[in-house]
């Protein structure tokens, strides 16, 4: 079946010398069957890029956008997103 992408959120990071570079993490849901979901992210930099996903369901759309919107508010990151993601799906 054919992904089509419900919604997605964009934060941007600053460069911080040192201790940050400059990026922007993509959260983006998409529907992969009536109640089937896939969440991505996307960390892009002028380096390069990284991707990841990870499929969840079945889940009704208004909790599924909730999951990722959760995420991006909370700046959550590439290096735990799937831990913070598994702790949010028992609250459903």
């Amino acid at each position: 079946m054919k992904q089509e992408e419900i919604c997605r959120f964009v934060r941007s990071f600053s460069s911080l010398g040192h201790l940050q570079s400059e990026g922007k993490m993509v959260y983006a849901l998409c529907q992969e069957g009536p109640q089937n979901w896939r969440i991505c992210l996307e960390y892009r930099q002028k380096t390069g890029s990284w991707t990841d996903s990870c499929r969840i369901g079945p889940l009704a759309r208004p909790a599924a956008v909730q999951l990722l919107q959760c995420l991006y508010e909370n700046a959550v990151l590439r290096e735990n997103w799937q831990d913070v993601l598994h702790e949010l799906m028992q609250k459903f």
